[in-house]
């Protein structure tokens, strides 16, 4: 059972959240090699490339070069990212889908040259083509020839997850658990019982009751629109939709058209609303989360736990999935043609560090596992002494037991399913899904139409 009680998570929190997972999924990678293993004082250069600004990569480059004189690391930055406060939210200019290809072009070219930085955020690249062409270094060759690296330290099932082939070609250095938190007030006034594994049918069917009960304001959840949570369920369900070791797809299949035929339904019944889009204030955000009974809950910090009523694992279709979700939000890959290979590996074991893992600036849970236990036992400290928690983003105080936050402990090294694909495949799912779900083209005509680009894709 992954379903457990916690707390109702504060409002200002889940927009907290909201925006900091955007920001997170900014981050992308890029950027060029000089060719140069030097610069004219001598010193060693490994070049960074990233497409989003990341505060963690920030301080790890001030904190290395401290330690290491002789090497300088050069971290190329290909898109600024612009946020402006407004009251009590945020609005993010995030990067256009031209400068996103326009980078991916950029990036895929130097790599394909044999040139490209030493080290690349690999969130919007395509992984599974770069191993394919051996332009990046399978990083288990890497940790096997370090013996100062003990791979028993670190949260393995995560890099598990992220294999290619038995290989492991990016590398997470954080990761959010991707759970559903139920709003347990709702529930209990629809007399709703939920046991995992939950199917969608199951959030359907409680849907319905509570509206039964509450009025039919209630919704089972909030997405922008049905492309959205379609592209959502195909990169949580990627691996059964596209085979990229054989180049094969699936998008014809009858797993790919029950989840979209799924996704369907939830919006013709009116089960879902449209998120931030819909909001013209706090209180409108507030009364809509109150007769909104499964909101996504991404765990990022032990303190995350106490935030939720009852947190479910995502469900599946038929209601025999028992894996649990998560998300990298920082994902780096080590160029097989560079010149600085062993000193690129080294700063890659250095944000994996201990005293790295422990920074403010890094946002997620921590891949290490001594530091996730060291947070999670400050957190048991408070609750014992003040029989609550005090969480990051400011809110009150919440009351919660020793008992309950210990059971949340085993759940980072449960994590099983990571959330993927290529944003290539994914773009073109959700470009094409589109015209179906606004009723001008038929479920067959995309469905054909996207497997037949995604089959090409995967054999260019």
């Amino acid at each position: 059972m992954m379903s457990m009680r916690i707390k109702k998570r504060n409002i200002n929190t889940y927009i907290v959240c909201t925006f900091t997972i955007l920001s997170l999924f900014l981050s992308a990678c890029n950027g060029t090699s000089e060719g140069t293993s030097g610069d004219s004082s001598g010193k060693k250069q490994i070049v960074l490339a990233t497409m989003s600004q990341n505060r963690f990569l920030d301080f790890a480059k001030e904190k290395y070069e401290a330690l290491h004189p002789d090497i300088e690391i050069v971290y190329k930055v290909y898109q600024e990212m612009d946020i402006r406060e407004m009251g009590n939210m945020a609005q993010i200019s995030m990067p256009s889908k031209e400068d996103q290809e326009k980078y991916i072009s950029t990036i895929n070219t130097e790599m394909m040259s044999g040139a490209g930085p030493d080290i690349l955020d690999t969130t919007e690249l395509p992984v599974d083509k770069y191993k394919e062409k051996n332009m990046l270094a399978n990083l288990y060759d890497m940790m096997d020839q370090d013996q100062d690296f003990n791979k028993n330290e670190y949260f393995q099932n995560i890099w598990k997850s992220t294999e290619l082939d038995g290989g492991l070609y990016t590398f997470p250095v954080n990761f959010l658990l991707e759970m559903l938190s139920a709003n347990d007030e709702l529930l209990k006034q629809g007399g709703v019982q939920l046991q995992e594994p939950l199917s969608w049918d199951d959030i359907l069917t409680a849907t319905e009751q509570v509206r039964q009960a509450v009025g039919n304001d209630v919704s089972a959840i909030s997405e922008s629109s049905p492309e959205d949570l379609a592209s959502e369920l195909v990169s949580l369900y990627y691996s059964q939709l596209v085979d990229s070791k054989n180049k094969k797809a699936y998008f014809d299949s009858d797993d790919s058209r029950r989840l979209i035929l799924k996704v369907k339904e939830i919006f013709d019944r009116g089960f879902a609303w449209s998120g931030m889009s819909d909001i013209q204030s706090m209180e409108d955000f507030s009364e809509k989360m109150k007769l909104t009974i499964f909101s996504p809950s991404y765990i990022s910090d032990p303190t995350s736990f106490a935030l939720s009523d009852t947190l479910y694992s995502q469900p599946s279709f038929d209601g025999k999935n028992e894996e649990l979700a998560f998300r990298t939000s920082l994902n780096l890959g080590l160029n097989a043609n560079s010149a600085m290979k062993q000193e690129a590996w080294d700063f890659l074991k250095f944000l994996v560090s201990e005293e790295m893992q422990q920074a403010p600036a890094r946002i997620g849970l921590p891949i290490n596992k001594q530091v996730y236990n060291e947070m999670f036992d400050r957190m048991l400290d408070d609750v014992k002494k003040n029989g609550s928690v005090t969480t990051p983003h400011g809110e009150e105080p919440v009351t919660v037991t020793p008992e309950q936050l210990e059971s949340m402990r085993p759940l980072a090294e449960k994590a099983n399913q990571k959330s993927s694909g290529d944003p290539k495949i994914l773009d073109i799912f959700r470009t094409e899904i589109a015209p179906y779900f606004a009723g001008q083209k038929s479920l067959d005509d995309v469905l054909r139409l996207i497997q037949s680009k995604v089959t090409t894709y995967l054999n260019e």
